[in-house]
């Protein structure tokens, strides 16, 4: 780590400069990330699971000064390069070659640093020029542009959380946390870096099988501490991993990134009730977790409401506004969710006009650079003060004139015994509503008819949708989130 960040440094790289990541989960990917910020750099994690051409989009973006990487992604690496229109080529460091390696035309070798160069460096400790304010990282998500957009987060945000997430959840250094998301995803900055401050044991999923049975993952590596999306639960009860004896060592488990069902946290707690579940929420925007909600295992769950996202960090306000004003809404009220303190942001990378749609200046607030970013979700104040996402405020659509909230079908699909997971999308035409459905073990047979008639008793007709697919999986991006752009595209 330290002979990384000499070399980083002798090659000119300081406070704010880009470096890039490209790798998988491992323990090289890790001496990468804390090779860059001990010399006080940025990075900014590449997938090599992305196709070439959306990486040499974000590599021009970006113009990383290095790129930190192995062996066997130099060949897609030139290809990110050959296409990236970038004013010089970035110095590469493989960590894993000895000798120079065979490389493309775009990497010129006089750029080229491999495992020797690193270890001419000296690995004495170097006290830190960076400032609390400068980045940490750039993580690159879709944008509506049809262009990746990088979300800047600094070290103040990125600590902050780090240092609230160790005491709500008593982090220790007996902890083992499972590395499940990819780099990209920045689940993967809470495994990593809460782990690391915890002083415990982070532990990187590599072998597609236990992405898909994480169960086993647990089990083996003795894993303590749990972060995915959600949809994970629903993989492991379909798969029947949840069934398969109590978890020993797991003590934490925590979902993030899409809604937690009632019924798969219903279930979890039923097969699993010595593991606490937490219910969390936190976009890019505010660095990884904002809130977070304990799934009591002794309360009595609604398998027709959400699940509550809870309350807000230490350092971060959320509050709900009516819709088209900067006024609170009403407790029960639903209204566009929205973030402020010190967890938010800097913005978006180079890209002036979409900040500053999204980071308006807080209403509430005096200060002109106190700012609130506008989550595009929807949420209201539920009991006891626990807010309660309701959604994403461009999933509202309009169905015969009136206004519908998908998450609000969703909610009432899982509920019914035959359905295991459920989504529910306007149709391409727009003119009706259509669910795609993965049935629940046993009940393979279930017809449309049927479905329509549980909504039935409890939705008015127009939130009925008209056509229903049916599916042993949905497809999912790389974070493990639903892709409802391509499953729409089964309809048609």
């Amino acid at each position: 780590m330290r002979r990384l960040a000499a070399l980083l440094r002798r090659l000119g790289i300081a406070r704010n400069n880009r470096v890039a990541v490209l790798m998988d989960n491992s323990a090289h990917a890790y001496q990468a990330l804390l090779g860059i910020l001990a010399a006080d750099a940025c990075f900014v994690p590449f997938n090599p699971g992305f196709p070439a051409l959306r990486l040499a989009d974000i590599a021009a973006q970006a113009e990383p000064m290095a790129v930190v990487t192995l062996s066997k992604h130099l060949p897609l690496l030139g290809d990110i390069l050959g296409h990236a229109s970038v004013e010089s080529s970035p110095f590469v460091i493989v960590l894993d070659a000895d000798a120079p390696p065979e490389v493309s035309a775009s990497i010129p070798p006089s750029h080229l640093f491999t495992a020797t160069d690193l270890a001419r460096e000296s690995d004495g400790f170097v006290p830190a020029q960076n400032r609390e304010e400068d980045l940490a990282y750039i993580l690159f998500t879709s944008g509506t542009t049809g262009r990746p957009k990088g979300v800047m987060l600094s070290h103040r945000a990125v600590m902050s959380v780090l240092r609230w997430s160790v005491d709500l959840w008593k982090l220790t250094p007996a902890d083992r946390f499972a590395n499940h998301s990819r780099l990209t995803f920045d689940v993967s900055m809470f495994d990593i870096f809460a782990g690391f401050l915890a002083g415990g044991t982070v532990c990187p999923i590599i072998l597609a099988k236990d992405l898909t049975f994480p169960g086993d993952f647990i089990r083996k590596e003795r894993i303590s501490v749990w972060c995915s999306v959600p949809g994970v639960i629903g993989m492991m009860i379909k798969s029947r991993q949840l069934a398969a004896g109590p978890m020993d060592t797991l003590r934490l488990a925590l979902f993030i990134g899409e809604a937690l069902q009632t019924p798969w946290a219903a279930e979890w707690r039923r097969l699993q009730p010595d593991v606490p579940i937490w219910n969390t929420y936190g976009p890019t925007e505010a660095a990884i977790f904002c809130t977070a909600f304990l799934v009591d295992v002794d309360a009595p769950l609604d398998t027709a409401k959400p699940v509550p996202i809870g309350k807000p960090s230490t350092d971060c306000e959320l509050f709900v506004l009516k819709t088209n004003s900067d006024a609170l809404a009403d407790a029960g009220e639903v209204g566009r969710l929205m973030i402020t303190g010190t967890q938010l942001a800097h913005g978006y990378w180079r890209a002036p006009e979409i900040t500053t749609r999204a980071f308006r200046p807080n209403p509430f607030k005096r200060d002109l650079g106190c700012l609130m970013y506008d989550t595009g979700d929807l949420a209201m104040m539920g009991e006891q003060g626990h807010l309660v996402w309701m959604g994403r405020a461009d999933s509202q659509v309009k169905v015969r004139g009136y206004r519908v909230e998908l998450g609000e079908i969703e909610t009432v699909l899982h509920a019914a015994p035959e359905v295991h997971d459920a989504v529910v999308m306007l149709s391409t035409s727009g003119n009706d509503l259509v669910a795609a459905v993965i049935p629940e073990h046993g009940h393979e047979t279930v017809s449309e008819e049927n479905l329509q008639a549980f909504l039935a008793h409890q939705l008015p007709a127009y939130m009925i949708p008209a056509r229903f697919l049916f599916l042993a999986d949905f497809p999912r991006n790389d974070n493990g989130k639903v892709d409802r752009r391509q499953l729409q595209g089964r309809f048609d």
